[in-house]
C-alpha cells in the first residue's frame, strides 16, 4: 500500500517560569499502540525536561491512509485538539489554531495573514497554521518561559473505518523549532511514534464491561473512565463508554448508558434542558464540626442538569482530601478521584435530574487552616439530551489580578473576579497617587474576568488621550463591597 503522508503544523507561546537548563526532548505520546478501525486515536506531543522554552513550532506527518484528523463538532478545517498541562502553568492561557490544508482556503482573507504553507516531496501543500499564542494573567515583571516535562498538545486522528488486515502509520515530527523569550532557538532530541491498526470488533454501544447488557454498573464504569480511575480501558470500553461518539468518555456518556439501560436512550428529554441563562456554579467552604472543611459544589438550576464533569484544585500541603459523596441527591451516581494530590476530578450524572443545588460533597482534614484554599477549575455540564449546557463559575471572593502583559508598551489587561453583582471601576493612579484614568466597567455579574475577552483593558492613556510616560502606576478595582490595589509597569 502507498503511503500518502500528511503533515500537522503547530505554533505556540508561553510565559510562565524557568527551571535549569537540561537535554530536552520532545517526542510523540503513545510511542507505538495499537487501536481498532474506526476508532478516536489521542496522539500528544510531549516535553520532557524543557527550559525557559517561550514558544514552539513542529509538523506531525501521518499516514493518510491509515489516519485523519478527527474534526467532529469542530469546524471543518479545525482538527479537535486539547492545549497540555505544561502550557497552562500559573493559570496561563494557551491560544492554538490548526488547519488542514484542505480546507485552509475556506478561511477569511484576514485569517490567512500569518499562515505556514508546508510542501511535500511531491510538491502537494500538506498543512497551513495561523496565530497562536500563550498569555498568563498574572505575569512577572519579566517575560520568561516553561520549564519542567509534560503535554504541550493533544491531537485527535481517526483511524479508517473499512479496514481489511492490519495497518500502521508512523508519527514522525520535522521542522521542530523551539525558542527561548529572546527568541533563541533551543536544541532538542526528537523521539517519534507509531500506530497501529486492527479490523474494528462489533461493539454494543453501552456495553462497557463486555458482558452483552446495557446496565447501571456500565455507567459506573463510564464514570470511572471519565475521571481517570480506569487509567486505560480498553479499545472495546472505550468505544462502548463514548455514547455520543466525540472521541471523549464524559459524564454525559455514563447518562446516557443509563437511559439505554432504561429504555430511555430515543425518548425525549423530560425538561427543557436549555435554560435561557447559564447555570451558576459554585464552591462554598463549610467548617464541620470536627474542625475539617467541607467544600459543597452547588448549582442554581439543578433540575436542568443531567450530568456534570468538575475540576477542583486545591492547596495539598493545607489539605487532605478523606472523600466526596453525592450530597444526598436521590438516584445520582458519582465518581471521583483524589489520587492525584491538589486536583479532585468529579463525574456524577443522575437520570431523573439532580433535585437539589449541592450536587457534591468533598471532604478534607486540615492540615494548615491560614491555607486552607479550594477552588473550582474546570466545569462541564450536560443537559437532560446529553447535550453541553453553558455554566459559569461563580467565586466565593473578590480578588483583582496581576495585569498584563507586565511591562508593558502601551496597552495592558487587567484580570479580576467577583462574588457578587456589583457596579465595577478600575482607576489608575501614577507615582505620585494622581489620578489619570478611571475605567467604568459597568455593572458586572459575578463571574471570573481573566482572559483578553473579558478582563479590563487600558490602552496606556490618560483621560485626556495622551500617552503615559514610562513609569510605576498603581490600578485599583472598585465595587460596592471591595476594593484592591495592585501596580504595574509602562515601559517604553
Amino acid at each position: 500500500m502507498k503511503r500518502k503522508f500528511f503533515y500537522l503544523s503547530i505554533l505556540s507561546m508561553a510565559i510562565i517560569i524557568p527551571l535549569t537548563t537540561m537535554a530536552q526532548t520532545i517526542s510523540i505520546e503513545p510511542a507505538e499502540k495499537t487501536y481498532s478501525a474506526g476508532e478516536i486515536i489521542p496522539i500528544s506531543v510531549m516535553a520532557k525536561d524543557v527550559s525557559d522554552l517561550y514558544g514552539f513550532q513542529l509538523n506531525v506527518r501521518f499516514n493518510n491512509d491509515v489516519l485523519s484528523l478527527y474534526t467532529a463538532k469542530n469546524p471543518s478545517h479545525n482538527p479537535l485538539y486539547e492545549e497540555g498541562e505544561l502550557l497552562n502553568q500559573d493559570e496561563a492561557e494557551t491560544y492554538i489554531s490548526i488547519f488542514s490544508s484542505a480546507e485552509a482556503d475556506k478561511l477569511p482573507e484576514e485569517d490567512r495573514i500569518n499562515k505556514i504553507t508546508h510542501v511535500a516531496e511531491d510538491g502537494t501543500t500538506l498543512m497551513y497554521v495561523v496565530n497562536t499564542r500563550l498569555q498568563t494573567p498574572d505575569v512577572a515583571s519579566s517575560i520568561e518561559g516553561v520549564s519542567g516535562e509534560g503535554k504541550l498538545v493533544t491531537i485527535y486522528f481517526e483511524g479508517v473505518k473499512d479496514l481489511a488486515a492490519d495497518a500502521e502509520s508512523d508519527i514522525i515530527l520535522e521542522a521542530v523549532k523551539l525558542v527561548n523569550p529572546d527568541a533563541e532557538e533551543i536544541p532538542a532530541t526528537i523521539e517519534n511514534g507509531k500506530i497501529i491498526l486492527t479490523p474494528a470488533v462489533a461493539v454494543l454501544k453501552g456495553d462497557v464491561n463486555g458482558d452483552g447488557k446495557v446496565r447501571s454498573n456500565d455507567a459506573f464504569l463510564a464514570l470511572r473512565i471519565a475521571v481517570g480511575l480506569i487509567a486505560d480501558p480498553t479499545a472495546e470500553q472505550q468505544e462502548a463508554a463514548d455514547m455520543n461518539n466525540d472521541g471523549k468518555i464524559r459524564s454525559n456518556d455514563a447518562f446516557l448508558v443509563l437511559r439505554k439501560a432504561v429504555g430511555l436512550i430515543a425518548a425525549p428529554a423530560l425538561v427543557d434542558s436549555s435554560p435561557a441563562t447559564p447555570l451558576k456554579v459554585r464552591l462554598n467552604k463549610t467548617q464541620g464540626v470536627d474542625g475539617d472543611v467541607h467544600a459543597l459544589l452547588t448549582v442554581d438550576n439543578p433540575q436542568a442538569v443531567g450530568s456534570a464533569d468538575i475540576k477542583i484544585v486545591y492547596d495539598a500541603s493545607a489539605l487532605v482530601v478523606t472523600d466526596v459523596d453525592a450530597a444526598g441527591q436521590d438516584g445520582a451516581l458519582l465518581e471521583a478521584n483524589f489520587d492525584t494530590p491538589g486536583v479532585v476530578q468529579i463525574a456524577t450524572a443522575n437520570l431523573n435530574a439532580f433535585d437539589g443545588e449541592v450536587l457534591a460533597d468533598i471532604h478534607f482534614k486540615t492540615l494548615q487552616p491560614d491555607k486552607a484554599v479550594v477552588e473550582l477549575r474546570e466545569i462541564e455540564f450536560f443537559g437532560l439530551d446529553s447535550f453541553p449546557l453553558d455554566a459559569m463559575i461563580i467565586p466565593d471572593r473578590n480578588l483583582l489580578g496581576q495585569n498584563f502583559p507586565n511591562p508593558f508598551n502601551p496597552e495592558t489587561w487587567i484580570p479580576y473576579q467577583l462574588k457578587d453583582e456589583s457596579e465595577v471601576s478600575i482607576q489608575i493612579y501614577d507615582i505620585s497617587g494622581r489620578l489619570v484614568r478611571t475605567i467604568n466597567l459597568g455593572r458586572q455579574s459575578p463571574g471570573i474576568y481573566v482572559t483578553r475577552e473579558k478582563a479590563a483593558y487600558w490602552d496606556g492613556r490618560n483621560s485626556a488621550g495622551e500617552l503615559m510616560a514610562s513609569g510605576l502606576y498603581f490600578y485599583t478595582l472598585k465595587t460596592k463591597s471591595y476594593t484592591q490595589t495592585k501596580r504595574m509597569l509602562l515601559l517604553k
